[in-house]
C-alpha cells in the first residue's frame, strides 16, 4: 500500500511539474558566449562577446569591498633582471613598486589568459635593450584571428584581471577589495586590450 503511495504521489509531481527544478534565464543581456576550453577566439568570436557585454544588465550582490585592507609599504628602489639580454638596471622609488609587487603578479596572471594569444613586452624596463626610455610602460602584444597584431602599453594587474574577466565570459568585475561593478563599465579598456572596437 506504502509503494503504491508513493507511486501516486510521483506521478502527481511529474505532471504538475513538482519537485526539483532548474531555473533557466534566456534573457539575451544574461547569455554567456562561450566555447569549450581548447578553442581559441577569434576575431568574429570576440565581437559577439563584446555585443553581449555592452547590453548585460548583471546583478550585483557586493557594491563596497573590504576596507580593513592594511597599507603597503612603498618600496624605495627595485632591481630589475632583462629577461631578453639579462642585464640588470635599478629603479628608484617611482617605478620601484611597480617592479616588485605588480609586476609579478601581472606576469603570473597572464599565463591563466588561454582564449587568445598574449603576451607581455617589458623591454622598456631595461636600460640596455631601451637606452632612451625615461618613463617606461609594460606593453601587452595581441594576436586575434582576423586581426593584425596589436599592442597597447602602460598595462597593470587590474588590465589582465579585466582580460580574464571578459574571456571567462563573466559580466561583473571584481576589483582589489571585493567590490563588485558591471564590467560592461570596463568596456572601453577591454576594447583598447583587444584590438577590437564595437
Amino acid at each position: 500500500m506504502l509503494y503504491l503511495i508513493i507511486a501516486i504521489l510521483l506521478t502527481i509531481s511529474l505532471i504538475f511539474g513538482v519537485g526539483c527544478t532548474t531555473k533557466t534565464n534566456n534573457s539575451k543581456t544574461e547569455q554567456i558566449i562561450n566555447l569549450d576550453s581548447t578553442t581559441m577566439y577569434d576575431k568574429e568570436h570576440i565581437e559577439k562577446m563584446l555585443k553581449a557585454l555592452s547590453v548585460s544588465e548583471p546583478q550585483i550582490t557586493n557594491s563596497i569591498g573590504a576596507m580593513c585592507y592594511s597599507p603597503v609599504m612603498k618600496a624605495s628602489s627595485a632591481e630589475y633582471i632583462c629577461p631578453v639580454c639579462g642585464e640588470k638596471t635599478i629603479y628608484s622609488y617611482e617605478h620601484a613598486d611597480f617592479i616588485l609587487n605588480e609586476l609579478p603578479y601581472i606576469k603570473s596572471s597572464i599565463k591563466s589568459i588561454t582564449k587568445i594569444d598574449c603576451k607581455l613586452d617589458e623591454i622598456q624596463f631595461c636600460k640596455n635593450c631601451s637606452p632612451n626610455i625615461e618613463n617606461p610602460e609594460l606593453c601587452l602584444t595581441v594576436n586575434i584571428d582576423g586581426l593584425t597584431e596589436h599592442i597597447s602599453c602602460n598595462i597593470t594587474f587590474s588590465d589582465i584581471i579585466l582580460l580574464q574577466e571578459f574571456l571567462n565570459g563573466s559580466q561583473i568585475h571584481k576589483d582589489g577589495y571585493d567590490a563588485e561593478t558591471p564590467l560592461k563599465n570596463h568596456l572601453y579598456r577591454i576594447e583598447e586590450l583587444l584590438g577590437i572596437k564595437l
